[in-house]
């Protein structure tokens, strides 16, 4: 008899699941791909507001230093005394536990690099920075509601007299958004050392910024969506990102992901628009919504009698490595666009050769080559093979594959030898 209406009660609970999932398919089915538009800017989220590229970019951007991702607290992840480099951080908002900043500080203090890009900064740590340089006033930032936004730099070695323009999506549709800038009133000070602006928005409010600490320098950046998967699916956005990481010196990358834990959204979602309140103003998902509760009610009437917990099956970790790298080559193979990539190979060498060997790089000549020959110690025939390349590049629209992968080459044999 028990057996019988175990199977009764089983059969409603099947019958009420299909008919819900007719309801809402019926209204809501789509075969298109859903995507969550949270911005988490997770290391290894592919979502659109995710960093999977940027962190990619990143872990490959000086080749000769490795990547690190702090997962606990930056202060007890290495040794700061030997430790050199930079650290990055990307997220709605930077607010650490005073421990973590102290060494924050302290890492800048001994001629390292701090990049931080997020929509609202900690008062405590704006204050150690602005106390440092004896500023009567220290940083604030501002905001501005708009659908998008038009970025600039303001250094001219990395301008080319153009902005980058970013639209704010959510779900794929445009939608105002809280553009977060440094109040100029509050945020300049006498003290502080040239440059000072990197960058601005179209307007001139001011976005991104230096801040010299020590031997080292702190870069602050109010526009994490700008570093963001879909944001960098568009060309100049990322040429952008690539020349505001150029200004960091060369070095092992520290990536955080532990402060984010400490970190809510600015912009967060009123109550009248919450998860909840929208189900229930959705008729199909407001009978979701009741069957869901319903099930949980019969489940609790006949299944209150526990029995042996089912032992559950751990699937295998997987890598998913190979598939972002596949992703990223056939969406490069499709395009054909070897030129762009041929250079933003090279932008990234003349970055190299700035920041390691200190060498101008605004005149290319026989002159300049016979210096990054001696400075490197590559032979000068190698040295010249790359800037001959780059020339060919530039005459000629159309490139094959051939020229790209002996211009990669190059380049490679330069990283490996140079000293």
């Amino acid at each position: 008899m028990r057996n019988k209406n175990l199977f009764i009660v089983i059969g409603i609970l099947v019958g009420l699941i299909v008919l819900a999932g007719v309801i809402y398919y019926t209204q809501n089915g789509s075969s298109k791909k859903r995507y969550s538009w949270v911005e988490t800017y997770k290391e290894n989220s592919k979502q659109p507001y995710g960093c999977s590229v940027i962190a990619e970019m990143l872990s490959e951007y000086f080749p000769t230093h490795d990547f690190h991702t702090i997962k606990k607290n930056f202060e007890n992840e290495f040794d700061q005394d030997d430790a050199e480099g930079n650290y990055v951080f990307i997220g709605n908002s930077f607010d650490p536990p005073t421990e973590t900043a102290d060494a924050l500080i302290q890492f800048v203090d001994s001629g390292n690099g701090v990049f931080i890009s997020a929509g609202s900064i900690s008062d405590y740590f704006l204050t150690r920075l602005y106390a440092f340089h004896s500023c009567d006033q220290i940083g604030s930032i501002g905001y501005d509601w708009q659908l998008e936004m038009d970025f600039n730099l303001a250094l001219p070695e990395l301008t080319d007299d153009s902005s980058y323009h970013l639209t704010h999506l959510y779900k794929n549709v445009r939608d105002d958004y809280q553009w977060a800038y440094f109040t100029s009133s509050n945020s300049l000070c006498e003290d502080f050392s040239e440059p000072f602006v990197l960058g601005t928005h179209a307007d001139g409010e001011i976005n991104f910024i230096r801040i010299e600490y020590g031997k080292g320098n702190f870069f602050l950046h109010t526009s994490p969506l700008a570093f963001s998967n879909i944001a960098l699916l568009d060309k100049p956005m990322a040429d952008y990102a690539g020349k505001v990481f150029s200004m960091l010196k060369p070095g092992d990358i520290w990536w955080d992901e532990a402060t984010k834990l400490y970190s809510a959204p600015k912009n967060s979602m009123p109550l009248s628009q919450s998860p909840l309140k929208f189900i229930l103003s959705q008729k199909s998902l407001r009978w979701v919504w009741y069957l869901i509760i319903l099930f949980a009610v019969i489940y609790v009437l006949f299944g209150a009698r526990r029995k042996q917990k089912p032992i559950p099956v751990i699937e295998p970790n997987t890598n998913s490595s190979l598939e972002f790298v596949n992703t990223i080559s056939e969406m490069y193979y499709q395009k054909r666009d070897h030129g762009s990539v041929a250079n933003h190979m090279f932008r990234l060498f003349l970055s190299f050769l700035r920041n390691r060997y200190y060498l101008p790089t605004n005149t290319i000549d026989e002159a300049m080559e016979k210096r990054v020959a001696e400075k490197s110690g590559v032979a000068l025939d190698r040295v010249h093979s790359i800037f001959a390349y780059s020339e060919m590049i530039k005459k000629y629209k159309g490139m094959d594959d051939d020229l790209l992968i002996d211009f990669h080459l190059a380049i490679d044999h330069f990283y490996k030898n140079c000293k």
